[in-house]
């Protein structure tokens, strides 16, 4: 399923990037939220930590460069995607600890 997903999303961000990240957040908001509660043990948290990602991600414009390197595998993007969540993950620590 997710593979099939995957190729549309990435094809989509050359041609029409908002259609790609409506995609992409329906497809990944909820994994991803499940998956940042494995790090945070906050559902309130993850979804922070998820929607700052995607919102980060849009502003950045970081699906430029995913549509530049079309030639990477989705298993590259999902392993990006991670990686971005456990340092959001970290910058909400460290902000709650100066609180």
């Amino acid at each position: 399923y997710y593979d099939e997903k995957d190729k549309l999303i990435l094809e989509l961000f050359r041609t029409n990037p908002q259609s790609a990240f409506k995609l992409m957040f329906d497809t990944y908001y909820m994994p991803l939220c499940l998956y940042a509660v494995q790090l945070t043990d906050s559902f309130s948290m993850a979804e922070d930590i998820v929607q700052d990602f995607f919102i980060s991600f849009w502003e950045k414009k970081t699906y430029q460069q995913v549509a530049d390197e079309l030639g990477i595998s989705p298993d590259t993007v999902k392993k990006h995607i991670s990686k971005a969540l456990r340092t959001l993950r970290e910058a909400i620590l460290k902000k709650e600890d100066k609180q």
